[in-house]
């Protein structure tokens, strides 16, 4: 009996220290306090357990489990020691925490001592320290001590630096005795912290990724009033609509790099179409039909529902998916996917050049065009197809197709179709790749006809009224929505694919177009830019001035973010405008010999090829009442001059200096210019 009696005091003594759990007593600090823990001198105290969420001046998250966390940075330079209870080595002898700081990881770790002798057995510490990438964030540590398997132990972390440079450790979320699930999951959560995963968890990782890194790209280098990754490389704008009271835009995004790689979509909103918010990628690579890239597309709002159309990216064929969303931030993708494979393209187009889907709905069904490339002939192509409910179609037949007659002007593989109606004429555009002698190498043209929805064909088109729809160097890709005001927005790509993005060393690489509003005039596509920017517009400046054989500014009017409105008069000779002016440094904007001309020869500092197929642009413009009306933007690394009131647009990037501020105008000759200026100020 007496035998008994001790046995059953020696498992209680014992079994109160070794319970089999996977979570320390207040492993995560949920308590708000150190209860649970035995702490010894001021590195780690009570107040230090903290419920905060972001550090640093660019609000970069901490990533704690649950609500509280201890923060050692609260006391750096203090050293001591903070000891857990008592506990055994069982399951599969792993344990896992969370871990910031801690510089000298001789000095600052989490060691494991065994519970009768207090020896240290091993210690672990950040060993993803890196100043400044990985600093107070957390990371996962995940620790075998399979070999101390049954052994009564304790946790003890150790702060012995006194330093102020990360001199102290973050730590939270402490777990033992793991089971084969819970490893599984927590060797998971170790990857996405770091911002990499498997295809499972390929979304959520990204997103962290750019969460870690964004801070990076200084906000003094982003642009005001356009759209860009929050880090990386964008091109294609993607899925364009209006849905619950906001402005959605997607984009083509590899945020990892400032080159184009694995596609993601991106996502901002807006309520203007002027500051932008970003959101969570939408939607990465992750299944096997389009494991290579999740390609441009489209959206389409259904019951309250958003959707997205999109292509998918795989080995020797593109295919064309759907995902859907209650509130436009998180999508599932359908489990009917891919909804149009290469079984369901008709004979005679490419299977491999077969991208770009853009939806809408007319009548009872819902309408889709594709680029395409032909293979017989190797000519572009758009293709249409129908449907019902999103998931089954069938194809209807091709609204407009290249041959030999259209090479020169329209080259061969057709991307980004986008077709709409404007008053009682259809407007087809896309980007057509590969024109001869183009300064780009890729255009973007509009084609107006009428649409007939049983032959799928675009009918009354004449060639020779196809054209361009910005005569810029940087404009790609279109695309366009139905406001809630009714009105055609378009958007595109503001870059090229033969040039490197200027802003590529600032960390992000590519833009967005300033959005504008679409009109057709006598059959002419006219582009106005959205009246939403003159809400933002400070510092009025209205001048005549005539200037001669000279060229001024005018005191108050300079900057980099700015409107022009100017009226010029150019009495014969070359005349025009200087921006982003500074010593041997300026990019212009003139009229001369029936031209409205823009030369950026020596406003790229040195980020484009040179020569005048790559800096200089022209287009014929007839002088009204003796003058030409010109609407300009600028924005950091951006111009677009809209030409009488929109009838032609001019869009190019440029890289001044910091202190190339300066607006001038000149004339060679004599000149009248009626000036409107303002600064945009986006705050």
């Amino acid at each position: 009996m007496k035998k008994m009696l001790i046995i059953g005091m020696i498992f209680l003594l014992y079994g109160c220290q070794s319970k089999q759990t996977s979570t320390l007593d207040n492993g995560g600090f949920e308590t708000g306090d150190l209860t649970g823990w035995t702490s010894e001198g001021d590195a780690f105290l009570a107040q230090q357990v903290t419920n905060t969420l972001v550090y640093g001046e660019y609000n970069r998250k901490y990533y704690h489990e649950g609500n509280y966390h201890l923060v050692g940075s609260q006391n750096s330079s203090a050293t001591g020691s903070l000891k857990s209870t008592v506990f055994r080595i069982e399951s599969t002898g792993f344990i896992t925490f969370l871990i910031a700081g801690g510089f000298n990881y001789n000095k600052t770790y989490v060691g494991l001592y065994d519970a009768k002798t207090h020896e240290l057995l091993d210690k672990k510490f950040n060993q993803m320290f890196h100043d400044p990438n990985h600093t107070d964030g957390y990371v996962r540590v995940i620790w075998d001590v399979t070999k101390y398997q049954s052994k009564s132990v304790y946790l003890k972390v150790v702060d012995e630096d006194t330093s102020h440079y990360f001199g102290y450790l973050n730590i939270d979320d402490f777990r033992i005795n793991l089971t084969e699930s819970e490893l599984a999951y927590y060797q998971k959560d170790a990857l996405i912290r770091l911002g990499h995963a498997t295809s499972d968890d390929m979304l959520e990782a990204i997103n962290r990724y750019i969460d870690m890194n964004a801070w990076k790209v200084s906000k003094e280098t982003r642009m005001n009033y356009h759209v860009t990754g929050e880090m990386g490389w964008i091109n294609d704008p993607n899925g364009f609509v209006f849905y619950k009271g906001k402005n959605h835009l997607f984009y083509q995004h590899n945020p990892k790099d400032i080159v184009w790689g694995p596609m993601h979509w991106g996502h901002v909103v807006s309520d203007d179409l002027v500051k932008w918010e970003y959101l969570p990628i939408a939607l990465a690579p992750d299944q096997p039909y389009d494991s290579n890239g999740v390609f441009s597309g489209s959206a389409i709002v259904i019951e309250d529902k958003l959707y997205l159309i999109y292509t998918g990216n795989i080995p020797n064929r593109q295919i064309q998916a759907i995902a859907y969303s209650d509130n436009g931030i998180e999508f599932t993708k359908h489990e009917n996917n891919p909804v149009i494979n290469e079984y369901k393209v008709p004979a005679g187009a490419s299977v491999v050049d077969f991208r770009d889907p853009k939806v809408w709905k007319y009548e009872d069904f819902y309408y889709m065009v594709v680029g395409s490339r032909q293979t017989s002939q190797n000519y572009g192509q758009i293709l249409m197809y129908k449907s019902a409910d999103l998931v089954e179609w069938t194809y209807v037949g091709a609204p407009y197709k290249g041959s030999s007659q259209t090479f020169d002007k329209l080259g061969r593989m057709w991307e980004c179709p986008d077709i709409f109606l404007i008053g009682d004429k259809h407007v087809l555009l896309f980007s057509p790749q590969e024109v001869p002698n183009h300064r780009n190498h890729n255009s973007t043209v509009y084609v107006v006809g009428n649409l007939n929805y049983q032959t799928g064909k675009l009918e009354n088109v004449s060639y020779n009224n196809i054209e361009e729809i910005d005569h810029g160097f940087d404009f790609y890709a279109p695309q366009t929505m139905l406001d809630d005001q009714g009105r055609r927005i378009m958007i595109a790509w503001m870059q090229s694919w033969n040039r490197t993005p200027v802003t590529s060393g600032l960390g992000f690489a590519g833009a967005m177009t300033l959005p504008r509003v679409l009109s057709l005039v006598d059959g002419k596509l006219y582009q106005t830019p959205i009246s939403e920017i003159e809400n933002y517009r400070q510092n009025p400046i209205n001048r005549t001035i005539i200037v001669s054989n000279d060229s001024i500014s005018i005191p108050g009017l300079s900057g980099v973010s700015n409107e022009l409105l100017i009226t010029l008069a150019p009495n014969n000779y070359e005349a025009g405008i200087k921006l982003f002016k500074g010593e041997n440094e300026e990019t212009k904007v003139y009229y001369k010999d029936g031209f409205l001309v823009l030369d950026r020869t020596n406003g790229t500092s040195g980020k484009v090829p040179t020569g005048d197929l790559h800096n200089i642009t022209k287009i014929p413009v007839t002088l009204q009442n003796g003058s030409v009306q010109l609407r300009i933007f600028i924005d950091k690394y951006s111009v677009e001059v809209f030409v009488n009131n929109g009838r032609y647009v001019i869009t190019t990037t440029v890289f001044p200096s910091l202190s190339a501020r300066g607006i001038e105008f000149y004339s060679y000759g004599q000149a009248t210019f009626n000036i409107e200026g303002y600064d945009l100020v986006i705050e």
